[in-house]
């Protein structure tokens, strides 16, 4: 079976993609949430975050077809120095 990308959006507004061989119900993140130590939490986030190329891909490929959208706004835009603090 190929692997499925199972994007989950928490109640704190993020996001983490996890790469499995089944779609994860809500229970079962809260069950590997629960179970699993914080270095192993640790990395899936890092994962997520970094490496699942195909994802990323995928995500850039969508996003790049809505920056070309005629009726395209610009809610906000923030400011960031190089040490990341806001300015």
């Amino acid at each position: 079976m190929e692997s499925v990308i199972n994007e989950i959006e928490f109640n704190f507004e993020q996001i983490v993609s996890i790469r499995t061989d089944v779609k994860l119900s809500k229970d079962d993140v809260k069950q590997i949430v629960s179970e699993a130590p914080a270095e192993t939490l640790e990395e899936i986030v890092y994962q997520s975050l970094v490496t699942d190329e195909l994802y990323l891909r995928a995500r850039a490929k969508e996003i790049a077809a809505k920056l070309k959208q005629d009726d395209l706004g610009v809610n906000r835009i923030e400011y960031w120095d190089d040490e990341g603090n806001k300015v």
